[in-house]
């Protein structure tokens, strides 16, 4: 396929078809080390180790699979696992499993903005109005407020013109 897309000047099809090679290798890459890391050794998997794979499978798209293996867990998942899984559902725009998601995470940590947002977010993707609001107003009823952007090229310009080493600034 990728020589196929290549000769016919495709080159970003080509590419992309590339990338998702070397994603699915990974992800089966990852997931035989989570089965040999119990059965060979003896190692139990942690909630760390269920969040890593929650989020290998949710990259690659694979959420169905990932929020499968959730439900697999023998304890209940903690945020970072669903976090996980939130992340590749606003990802790849599965939008009811996303609000499902965040529901699970709000029963967890219902201070946490960043949740609301993104639940937010999907509600505003799948045009449910009436829920974006509802969503904004619990976060001003509780207080919550969206934490700002802040980019690593804000960050180098501050520690830069903090040293006063920048004279002038070409863009």
């Amino acid at each position: 396929m990728i020589t196929g897309y290549g000769l016919h000047g495709r080159g970003d099809e080509a590419i992309d078809v590339f990338n998702q090679m070397k994603t699915e290798g990974l992800v089966e890459e990852g997931m035989s080390l989570f089965l040999v890391m119990n059965e060979d050794y003896k190692i139990r998997p942690s909630e760390k180790h269920f969040a890593c794979m929650v989020d290998l499978l949710s990259r690659a798209g694979r959420l169905e699979e990932a929020e499968a293996l959730i439900n697999q867990m023998p304890f209940a998942p903690g945020n970072a696992v669903l976090e996980a899984l939130l992340s590749g559902c606003r990802t790849h725009k599965k939008i009811g499993m996303g609000i499902r998601t965040a529901d699970r995470l709000l029963t967890l940590d219902s201070m946490n903005p960043g949740i609301y947002v993104i639940l937010s977010n999907m509600y505003a993707l799948g045009g449910r109005w009436n829920e974006v609001d509802y969503v904004r107003g619990l976060m001003r009823k509780r207080g919550l407020r969206k934490t700002p952007g802040y980019s690593l090229l804000e960050e180098i310009i501050h520690i830069l013109i903090g040293k006063k080493s920048i004279k002038c600034w070409r863009i």
